[in-house]
């Protein structure tokens, strides 16, 4: 078993979209997340690994600053995958708390928006705009 938790400034509903939307959910964790086996929407989320009695446990607390995050990586016999999965955990981790601001109750906000402008120099360039 893996455990490993981590205060996100974020609001809970936030982290439960990014859990559970798939273009999110996508965007931090990458493909294969595993299908859903359970979820109490906003509290847990249960998803398989798709390997024989693996399951990772999400478990989300609100507290004052934000949520608080848990996840269980259950059904891990061997010492070395558990030292593998654990670091592959950490980075995703990190991926999700750099993804947060930009998740909203309909999905992901882009990093940038490109509109096509015209220039002195050429017919059309290409700028990049912040969206806000």
């Amino acid at each position: 078993m893996i455990a490993l938790e981590k205060q996100l400034p974020f609001p809970r509903s936030r982290v439960w979209q990014s859990l559970t939307a798939p273009i999110c959910l996508a965007a931090w964790h990458g493909v294969g997340a595993g299908p859903l086996v359970e979820a109490e929407k906003p509290r847990r989320i249960v998803r398989s690994t798709g390997r024989a009695n693996e399951r990772t446990e999400w478990i989300l607390v609100p507290y004052a600053a934000g949520t608080h995050l848990r996840l269980t990586h259950h059904g891990v016999d061997r010492r070395l995958d558990r030292a593998f999965l654990r670091l592959l955990w950490q980075r995703r981790l990190r991926r999700l708390e750099a993804l947060l601001p930009r998740v909203t109750e309909r999905g992901l906000i882009p990093k940038t928006t490109k509109y096509r402008v015209p220039a002195l120099q050429s017919p059309w360039a290409t700028v990049d705009l912040p969206y806000t």
